[in-house]
């Protein structure tokens, strides 16, 4: 079983994935983290770089496992992926999150508009099909909140989509200078 956890950065996706892992007794791999220690990645200045063709090299063996991360789906054989669960933030918490981790206000514009445009989402659909992508929101729940709900979800063989429309929770002219 080949579980992929997707989502923007700051969701929880490697917390949730270390979580589910121990409850399925599968290993975890944390996609950006997993690249970076075999040298299919480099950092550059607050970004990871990613070799590609090593990328794929090296990930094209997983076949069982958690593996988080966004983009890890562009990485992956998607024939191999049982099932993939997109985690979804309120733009207003990543925003919080963002300003602590220091990031750039480039990179905070980039993947608020991601989230608010549900493009991790479109992305995951695009890759492995509807019928193998769940959708969670986890705004307001913890990490091991999460992996329950998902662990319920495979063993009980049910789908999670959760109802996510941040566009229609702006209220204020200021959170539109974050959609591009």
């Amino acid at each position: 079983m080949l579980i992929v956890l997707e989502g923007c950065p700051a969701t929880g996706k490697s917390e949730v994935g270390r979580a589910l892992a121990s409850l399925l007794s599968l290993p975890h791999v944390d996609y950006a983290r997993y690249l970076l220690e075999k040298g299919a990645a480099d950092v550059k200045g607050d970004e990871i770089v990613i070799n590609e063709r090593k990328a794929r090299d090296l990930l094209k063996s997983i076949t069982s496992g958690i593996v988080s991360g966004i983009y890890s789906l562009e990485y992956l054989d998607p024939r191999k992926v049982s099932m993939t669960y997109v985690l979804r933030c309120n733009p207003r918490i990543l925003l919080y999150r963002y300003l602590l981790r220091n990031y750039s206000l480039s990179k905070i514009r980039d993947n608020l508009g991601a989230e608010y445009l549900d493009l991790c989402l479109k992305m995951a659909i695009e890759r492995v099909g509807i019928d193998r992508v769940n959708q969670l929101d986890v705004s307001y729940t913890t990490p091991q909140y999460a992996a329950l709900r998902i662990y319920d979800s495979i063993t009980r063989g049910r789908k999670i989509f959760d109802n996510v429309d941040w566009l229609s929770q702006i209220k204020s002219p200021f959170e539109l200078i974050f959609i591009r």
